[in-house]
């Protein structure tokens, strides 16, 4: 871990400065965004998070395996684990050993581990469901009148068009939903 946050200290300017230059590019497409295909995007992003994430993978995994090679005192190669046991394939004892004490008792603990963490989850969501329905309907309504602001300009009879609009900001401010 050690090594990992060194890595991640030294190679922060290099990251810094990609993740800075994405984002530059990124805001200067948004004027000519009819221009800017997806895969521009998509190409762009992975590019970035790729160069900054690749160097520290195989700077972990090259530390991970010289750790590897100190604890054996070397490269160890052995077919010793993959070789085929006809006794492993004894449906009694793995019945056996589903069904013991110990199994059923990790059972009964994850699950009630399961039913607090649920219950507890249910109780904090359950007492913002409101705000959070109503954030969404608003964001709804938002989206809507958007939308038909949106497609006043392209419309013939824009003075119909924005008239309808100034009716439902109307609505929407006594209602209190926007």
């Amino acid at each position: 871990m050690i090594v990992g946050f060194t890595l991640l200290f030294v190679a922060g300017n290099l990251a810094y400065k990609e993740l800075i230059s994405l984002c530059k590019m990124m805001w200067g497409a948004i004027p000519k965004f009819e221009e800017v295909s997806g895969n521009f995007i998509f190409f762009h992003t992975w590019r970035t998070l790729l160069s900054i994430i690749v160097p520290t993978m195989i700077g972990l995994a090259l530390v991970a395996f010289i750790i590897e090679v100190m604890q054996l005192g070397g490269i160890l190669f052995t077919m010793e684990p993959l070789k085929f046991k006809l006794e492993k394939l004894d449906p009694i004892k793995g019945l056996k050993n589903m069904f013991n004490v110990k199994s059923l008792f990790e059972l009964t603990k994850n699950l009630i581990k399961i039913i607090v963490t649920g219950m507890l989850a249910w109780s904090i969501v359950s007492k913002h469901m409101p705000a959070v329905l109503g954030n969404i309907q608003a964001a709804n309504k938002l989206a809507g009148f958007l939308l038909l602001v949106a497609s006043c300009g392209n419309s013939s009879g824009n003075l119909h068009c924005y008239f309808l609009v100034w009716q439902l900001l109307i609505i929407f401010f006594k209602d209190g939903s926007l």
